[in-house]
């Protein structure tokens, strides 16, 4: 009877420490990396831990992964015919590539228990399959950040509150802080973006960009409890400092641009200049309003649809050029359109990016001298 005693103890034992011991297998937490040097990583990155203390694994699922020897690779990016894939890869391989990056990597580790554990690496595991790891990239919609929140939005969706509150930002503000010190970078992205980037997002709509993946998250809810239970610097690197804040380097050469033009035109001697520059205005405009009206009618990127800078690009602006004489109406046209631009911009339906500014009043100038050439 002792004997039995003792068994059914030991049993009770074994049990409870199988229990403990499946309760603890997986420790789940997101990894926010910080911005790097090359275009791609501008953003910075967020990707999935999985730590199995089980099975002495250590497994990051990362969604930003792309194919760069894609055949037409630069033309299926643009037009948004791009497959980016989840991968799965150890933790100190994923650690190593951000250490020799000199890029500082966050963890946050979440309050989940075994069920929801086990629920989340299941679907990890299903996207790994080949028929469920590819997706086509969107910077806005879809993306690495995006992905990971997914993970907890389809899985946990009734239980899951990250305070989703109307912003003061908006996609393309974000994009311009992230962008604050690549100038050209930035007035190129601007200047591809439509409208759509301009209207007010709310919480879960900047969660595009990993930094604010990572704000939000700490004040997410799973089960009216803290998403995150614990946060900490897994790599930590310090920003370059800047003594001093460098010029504007787009906006300066443009304003430069814009007094040359102005002073040839007044001064005879250098008028020749000043026809050579305004054929180049014209055409560089033209060509601009060509890539903006493909983008919008042939990219599957929604953000690049009603880009309303092809009202002060107008792709014919070329037949200026070619045929300058007896255009008075089609030049009436051009300033309208171009009035109109900054009408949208001052009421925020679409914002010009500043560096622009000042190829638009050459734009402008040109106009208005040709009317006066076209009275004469």
């Amino acid at each position: 009877m002792k004997n039995l005693f003792q068994i059914f103890f030991c049993s009770i034992i074994l049990i409870a420490s199988a229990s403990t011991v499946k309760a603890n297998t997986y420790r789940i937490s997101i990894l926010t990396c910080a911005q790097g040097e090359d275009l791609y990583a501008t953003f910075g990155h967020s990707a999935i831990r999985v730590t199995d203390s089980v099975h002495h694994s250590d497994i990051v699922y990362n969604y930003g992964t792309f194919n760069f020897n894609d055949p037409n690779f630069y033309v299926k990016f643009v037009k948004g015919d791009l497959l980016y894939f989840i991968e799965a890869c150890d933790y100190n391989s994923f650690i190593m590539m951000y250490a020799y990056e000199h890029r500082s990597v966050t963890e946050q580790v979440l309050a989940v228990d075994s069920n929801e554990q086990n629920q989340i690496v299941s679907y990890l595991n299903e996207n790994l399959l080949e028929q469920y790891k590819y997706y086509k990239y969107d910077f806005v919609n879809d993306n690495c950040a995006t992905r990971v929140y997914q993970v907890f939005d389809q899985l946990f969706t009734q239980n899951l509150n990250c305070h989703n509150i109307k912003l003061q930002k908006t996609h393309r503000s974000i994009l311009n802080e992230m962008l604050e010190k690549q100038d050209w970078t930035r007035l190129g992205i601007n200047l591809m973006l439509g409208k759509r980037v301009d209207q007010p997002i709310n919480t879960l709509q900047s969660f595009f960009i990993p930094k604010y993946l990572y704000l939000g998250l700490q004040s997410t809810s799973l089960n009216n409890k803290q998403l995150v239970v614990a946060e900490q610097k897994v790599l930590q690197f310090e920003e370059p400092s800047i003594l001093k804040k460098q010029f504007n380097q787009p906006l300066l050469l443009l304003i430069c641009l814009l007094i040359v033009l102005v002073f040839c035109y007044y001064n005879p001697s250098t008028f020749i200049i000043y026809k050579i520059m305004s054929s180049i205005y014209l055409m560089l405009s033209s060509l601009l309003g060509i890539v903006f009206l493909t983008m919008w009618f042939w990219s599957s990127h929604v953000s690049m649809h009603d880009n309303y800078n092809v009202l002060w690009a107008l792709p014919t602006n070329f037949w200026l050029v070619i045929k300058p004489k007896n255009k008075s109406k089609y030049v009436y046209l051009a300033l309208v359109l171009i009035a109109i631009s900054f009408i949208l911009h001052s009421i925020g339906i679409q914002k010009l990016p500043l560096e622009i500014m000042p190829f638009i009043l050459g734009l402008l100038f040109i106009l208005i001298t040709k009317l006066k050439t076209n009275a004469q």
